[in-house]
């Protein structure tokens, strides 16, 4: 199987993750720092995420579940999946729990305090079953393909439509590494190697790069010029500058290189 490499914008994007425990605990954390909206259908939760957790009401709950298809009905042919359960819906009228229309407040996830149900995954953006339940996932696999949603299922590449690399995160500046599933192992240890070598410094000096990009952008300079300013940063001692906290020759290097009248607060703030 070969994959495509991408970078997803999640921010406000409704999620939806199946499982509670410690590997979902994982993958609800990134997809919230990453300003996912997410809701977890779980009948139990870890300490981490029960701290993060705007938990549905019973009543919203069984409101939901009136008209919800049995699993092995839908797994047949999928012909009482995510389509049949729309239609159900708008028989009835009744509002879903697992709707990602319902609202969840920045920094917190919404909690469906029961079991993934056949039609749960309509309307989401992107699915992670985090569950060690062989028939769970499948169930999930099987809804999510009817609803056209993209999904992550945790150590069963073969039910993925993508597949979560091991990242190294310095601000702005992410390296993805991945095995393609083979062995999130060498991934691990690929990317523990790679934190070890890469400074930390190297987050604010993406934000400085960004800044002189727009910088450049905005004066209209052409591509020798910039190509010749963005060198010079590289090549330059600003990471070394930057760790030890050296602003007046961090300034002096983008008042050379930039104007007289730049420096790096000046320069942050786009002035």
């Amino acid at each position: 199987m070969s994959f495509y490499p991408i970078f997803l914008n999640l921010e406000a994007r409704a999620c939806l993750v199946v499982g509670g425990g410690k590997v979902a605990e994982r993958k609800v954390l990134a997809l919230v720092k990453a300003g996912a909206k997410v809701t977890v259908v779980s009948p139990r939760l870890t300490k981490a995420l029960k701290a993060l957790a705007e938990e549905a009401t019973e009543n919203t709950i069984k409101t939901a579940e009136k008209g919800q298809k049995s699993p092995e009905k839908g797994l047949k042919g999928h012909e009482n999946g995510c389509k049949s359960a729309k239609k159900t819906e708008k028989a009835e009228g009744d509002a879903e729990a697992t709707s990602p229309d319902n609202p969840v407040p920045a920094g917190k996830i919404r909690h469906i305090k029961r079991n993934y149900k056949f039609g749960d995954a309509e309307g989401y953006n992107l699915i992670v079953s985090a569950t060690d339940n062989v028939g769970v996932n499948k169930l999930v696999h099987s809804d999510a393909f009817e609803c056209g949603v993209l999904l992550n299922v945790a150590d069963q590449p073969g039910l993925c439509d993508f597949i979560v690399p091991s990242v190294v995160d310095r601000g702005a500046l992410k390296i993805a590494i991945s095995t393609s599933g083979k062995s999130p192992y060498l991934a691990a240890a690929m990317r523990q190697m790679l934190e070890q070598s890469l400074p930390e410094t190297l987050a604010p000096f993406v934000d400085i790069l960004g800044a002189v990009r727009i910088k450049l952008l905005k004066e209209g300079a052409n591509s020798d010029k910039k190509a010749e300013i963005y060198e010079a940063f590289v090549e330059s001692q600003m990471l070394e500058w930057l760790a030890e906290g050296k602003r007046a020759k961090i300034n002096a290097f983008l008042k050379a290189k930039l104007g007289p009248e730049v420096t790096l607060s000046k320069l942050l703030k786009g002035d």
